[in-house]
């Protein structure tokens, strides 16, 4: 199926199963194994829908929009989450010290989606916005790759690309740079593949039924088995082989045909359209409610007994308070 500039309803649907899972992997629903099935491929299959509408444009331009996009709905979640810290640190302590403040500050300027251990000080994780660092980087970066092969071959330009993910990962290993640029760097190859799906395969696929069949066969194969034997963890750089990228590759493409079939389904495509559509406020929205509510300790005093209860209401909660958002800036329009 072609790509065009025009809002195409599988991506949304795409981006919207993308956002479901991951506020059911922060549910506690799944046990390990199980969950590692879902962040073998949630994460990067963002990056390949972006990839999908990618194109070359003036570098300048591009770190102007994406940073308008991308940018400062991380830090107005940010500054958000920090105040709330450091309004329950004051409501549990009374007080406020100059450290708490600092470490959040830094926790801001960092970006980072999970503790990092500093040299025995520890840099508090800002939340799940550290994806719209890694995405803004990455979308440079690959404009970057783009202007200097320019003149060049598709498979330079792949070259090009395998090798800044390498050297993203390498890096992301020994130290974990702030916003997030070595994320970035390393995550460039699902954005490409993206850009690679709507350019060389997609019509390709569509047109070739059998060819499809067999390739999404191969790619849930690679992806189950991607998935029980390591998975894949992102915010904590773990990446342990090979077969990681290419089971996200797997079940990013796997997703993707599923979201063409589901776009069929009219009245089911709506509401999962919805949550793509709504996906970056969606995921900011609950960056605050992850960051700031203690779920674990309303389902330990037994308020919320059962996991999939705490997703369902953490669900219904995002959605509403998105919808509001939605409908005051509809007025403000108007």
């Amino acid at each position: 199926m072609s790509v065009n500039n025009k809002r195409i309803e599988w991506i949304d649907i795409a981006r919207g199963f993308a956002i479901l899972l991951i506020i059911l992997g922060h549910s506690n629903i799944l046990n390990g194994s199980i969950n590692g099935f879902i962040h073998s491929f949630h994460v990067p299959l963002f990056f390949v829908v972006s990839g999908l509408l990618f194109k070359g444009e003036d570098l300048a331009r591009s770190i102007k929009k994406r940073g308008k996009q991308l940018l400062i709905p991380f830090y107005i979640t940010g500054t958000i989450v920090v105040i709330g810290k450091l309004v329950f640190t004051y409501v549990s302590n009374s007080e406020i010290h100059i450290k708490d403040i600092i470490n959040w500050i830094v926790a801001l300027i960092c970006g980072y989606g999970y503790d990092y251990d500093f040299f025995g000080h520890t840099i508090y994780a800002i939340g799940a916005i550290w994806f719209l660092w890694a995405l803004f980087w990455s979308f440079v970066t690959l404009q970057i790759i783009f202007k200097l092969t320019k003149r060049t071959s598709e498979w330079i330009r792949a070259l090009a690309v395998i090798i800044v993910s390498v050297i993203g990962y390498i890096i992301g290993q020994f130290f974990w740079i702030p916003t997030n640029i070595d994320l970035g760097l390393y995550c460039v190859i699902y954005l490409y593949f993206g850009y690679i799906l709507k350019n060389y395969l997609l019509d390709y696929l569509k047109n070739n039924r059998i060819i499809n069949y067999l390739i999404i066969a191969l790619c849930i194969a690679i992806y189950v088995y991607a998935s029980i034997i390591n998975g894949l963890y992102i915010t904590t750089r773990q990446t342990d082989t090979i077969i990681s990228v290419l089971g996200a590759l797997a079940g990013s493409l796997v997703c993707l045909e599923i979201s063409m079939l589901f776009e069929k389904l009219q009245y089911v495509s709506k509401v999962i359209i919805w949550y793509g559509m709504n996906s970056l406020l969606i995921i900011c929205v609950h960056n605050i409610e992850i960051m700031l509510i203690t779920w674990d300790r309303i389902t330990v005093q037994g308020i919320l007994q059962y996991g999939f209860v705490v997703f369902i209401i953490r669900l219904l909660v995002i959605s509403g308070i998105v919808a509001i958002i939605n409908m005051i800036k509809q007025k403000r329009r108007t």
